[in-house]
């Protein structure tokens, strides 16, 4: 069965984040992993909350839930 990695992050040094997303690319291919959506556009539907100004979200599917938690 698939699992899927959702994350949300609020980027306040862009250059560092670009160094994390260089790691963190290598790291997800490691475990199988594939992003699935990452940034872009950004609406909120309904509910409280409020976009961030630079969004660093990121849907990251692994073909199983065993590769998804090493």
């Amino acid at each position: 069965m698939a699992a899927y990695l959702l994350a949300e992050a609020t980027v306040s040094d862009p250059l560092a984040y670009e160094g994390y997303q260089t790691l963190a690319q290598a790291a997800i291919a490691q475990y199988g992993g594939r992003y699935r959506a990452r940034g872009g556009r950004v609406e909120v539907l309904e509910g409280g909350w409020t976009k961030p100004e630079r969004p660093g979200d990121c849907r990251i599917r692994f073909s199983r839930a065993g590769e998804a938690l090493p």
